[in-house]
């Protein structure tokens, strides 16, 4: 492993109204106690979706949505500035630069994220490949490669939730996982194709074998594409079956059943690569946001946000009923 890569992934990488009602008293108590930016996301029952890479018009307006332009909680920035997530590189200037509006739902036995996201310089796409000092191979789709280098959404979850994060990063398993979703590159597809790559820890034989699986299997799906016209960028779909939303006892999500608010831990991190002179000397990238967490420590299950995953359909009132709720 390289002195860069050991950096990233250690470090840097990873480091009904009554029950409504609860999970907002419970999500307020949790609040408290955090000492770094968190937020917390709630995922109702919708319809399923079409992982196809294309975030529709109406295929997630039954979906808890979500921005990178939303203040963590209990921080005074004013929302609707470009990027309030958390920059391990250099902070955004320009929501049309790197930003994103985000939304989840579930279904029957999976849980589903859209992302429509605005970057105004696609790598691989709108300038030739390159990478950076910090790792030089960092193309190929082997444990030494980045599947990370590029632009990308990843997603991390603990399915432990808040009650069971440790001050550690994922180990790779069905309750504890880091994976990539890659403009650029993928397992399925290889180099210049869309979709999942594995993720972190990479350098454990046993993490990449099973990250390997899920992706085989479709136990985790996950597509995007580049979107033209004003709104420049790309959209990213995941799909995550319950079984990998597994808690600390062995339980998993029965399927078509959440009947109990359930929380699980999550983070997830917005990555643009634009051009060399752009980017981080050592690492490339020209952004990289994180849902929850400080910078350097985003990776630790402790920094994790919070994602409810709610009995029913989203109200339709929902951040009413929440606003109330939480007078």
């Amino acid at each position: 492993m390289s002195r860069a890569t050991e950096q990233r992934s250690g470090t840097h990488r990873n480091g009904g109204l009554r029950a409504l009602r609860r999970t907002v008293v419970h999500s307020s108590l949790l609040r408290a106690a955090h000492a770094h930016p968190h937020r917390t996301l709630y995922a109702y029952r919708g319809t399923t979706p079409t992982i196809d890479g294309v975030v529709g018009p109406d295929e997630y307006a039954d979906a808890f949505s979500f921005s990178t332009a939303d203040p963590a909680h209990g921080s005074t920035s004013r929302s609707g500035a470009p990027n309030l997530w958390t920059a391990q590189f250099s902070e955004v200037a320009d929501a049309a630069d790197s930003s994103l509006v985000g939304y989840v739902k579930w279904d029957r036995a999976t849980l589903y994220f859209g992302f429509s996201i605005r970057d105004d310089f696609l790598y691989g796409i709108d300038g030739p490949r390159w990478c950076p000092r910090g790792n030089p191979g960092c193309a190929p789709l082997t444990q030494e490669g980045w599947p990370w280098f590029g632009d990308e959404v990843e997603l991390l979850i603990n399915g432990g939730g808040r009650e069971h994060a440790p001050d550690r990063t994922v180990v790779g398993n069905a309750s504890e996982w880091q994976m990539v979703c890659s403009l650029g590159k993928s397992r399925l597809g290889g180099i210049g194709v869309a979709g999942l790559c594995e993720g972190e820890p990479r350098q454990s034989d046993a993490a990449f074998r099973t990250y390997g699986k899920w992706i085989a299997n479709g136990a985790l799906r996950c597509d995007a594409r580049p979107r033209a016209g004003a709104s420049r960028g790309f959209d990213v779909e995941f799909a995550v079956d319950f079984s990998l939303l597994r808690r600390p006892s062995g339980a998993t999500v029965a399927p078509g059943l959440v009947s109990t608010p359930t929380p699980l831990g999550v983070n997830i991190a917005l990555g643009d690569v634009d051009t060399p002179e752009k980017g981080d000397a050592e690492f490339g990238f020209h952004h990289e946001n994180w849902l929850s967490g400080t910078r350097d420590n985003r990776t630790r299950l402790s920094q994790f946000g919070t994602l409810w995953l709610m009995p029913g359909s989203k109200p339709k009132q929902l951040k009413a009923k929440l606003a109330s709720l939480n007078r």
